[in-house]
């Protein structure tokens, strides 16, 4: 590495920069373009690497400080809800922790090749991918297409067109054009930029009959994805209770009774304030809940169930019909 350096000035120039000395005073007042001319390198290269380092380094401590707050948020549903808060969660309602990291796991898919913008060598491409479904036999095959999004003004942003974001694939390292060919996490790349769950609580609705709802600490603004509907991937025909079963599809749904996270504990609404939505990370069908609108602090969360609600609905919109 050493010798590296001092072999290219250009690198040994971009180093020095970077460790400079703040005790020399002289070295500190040096400008970026002194600093270029005393290593006599090119002063338009020097300052992109410069900027390529610093944004490098500030993309690693966004996606560091979200991890740790997606692991404070784990820490916090499995401390809460693997234990039974005094008067407020039964027996019956304790269910085992699943994270999103946990729901991709049951089809050999890491979150970590989700939110990398380093690419795999291009030799493990050539092979097919499996549309990761409850059925084997309904598997089907694929190969990552890469995008045809490229670096602009707006680097972060998928362009209107793009066939990921328009068709609900999640951009990774394997299937987009600015993670693929320029190492930029694109806007749809969120997975880890999800409202922290650790800010909604599990508590008792008003309404007696509603039971357990899910309420959130802090404002919310309309669009925030608030996290993932994780459970056990289920045939939807399965006997057993149903009460926090969510479909993806005509014969597939997500069952969060024995495990899952506190979304479990939306109600439903003939008005919700938050909608259920699905996205495909690396083949896995995945359930998201997004705001509809502004949701305010102390209010509770929302969506419709889309399915035939046993007894009476008992939702405001239905109670004030009555």
């Amino acid at each position: 590495m050493d010798g590296d350096f001092q072999d290219n000035p250009m690198k040994r120039a971009v180093q020095a920069w970077l460790s400079k000395n703040n005790n020399d005073e002289d070295m500190k007042k040096e400008t970026k373009v002194q600093f270029a001319q005393r290593y006599t390198v090119d002063y338009d290269e020097f300052r992109k690497r410069i900027q390529a380092y610093h944004t490098r380094k500030s993309r690693e401590n966004k996606i560091k400080e979200a991890k740790i707050d997606l692991t404070r948020s784990s820490k916090y549903n499995q401390r809460d809800l693997k234990e039974k808060p005094t008067g407020s969660i039964s027996n019956q309602q304790l269910f085992a922790y699943m994270s999103l990291s946990d729901y991709l796991k049951q089809f050999d898919v890491k979150l970590e090749s989700i939110t990398s913008t380093e690419p795999p060598p291009t030799t493990q491409r050539t092979h097919p991918m499996e549309l990761r479904t409850h059925n084997r036999d309904d598997s089907k095959k694929y190969n990552y297409e890469i995008c045809g999004c490229e670096k602009s003004a707006h680097e972060k942003d998928c362009s209107s067109d793009c066939p990921n974001a328009s068709t609900g694939v999640i951009c990774h390292a394997q299937n987009c054009g600015l993670m693929y060919n320029h190492n930029i996490k694109c806007s749809n790349n969120w997975i880890m930029d999800v409202y922290p769950m650790s800010k909604c609580i599990p508590q008792h609705e008003p309404k007696k009959a509603l039971g357990m709802g899910l309420l959130t600490t802090r404002d919310i603004t309309p669009g925030t994805v608030i996290g993932p509907y994780t459970g056990e991937k289920k045939n939807i025909n399965d006997e057993g209770d149903k009460t926090y079963r969510a479909d993806l599809n005509d014969r597939i749904c997500v069952d969060a009774l024995k495990k899952g996270n506190i979304l479990r504990y939306i109600n439903h609404s003939c008005t919700p304030n938050c909608e259920l939505f699905k996205q495909q990370i690396c083949g896995v069908e995945t359930l998201f809940v997004r705001s509809l609108q502004t949701i305010t602090k102390g209010a509770f969360l929302y969506f419709k169930y889309n399915k035939e609600i046993q007894g009476k609905c008992m939702c405001d919109k239905c109670l004030d019909k009555r």
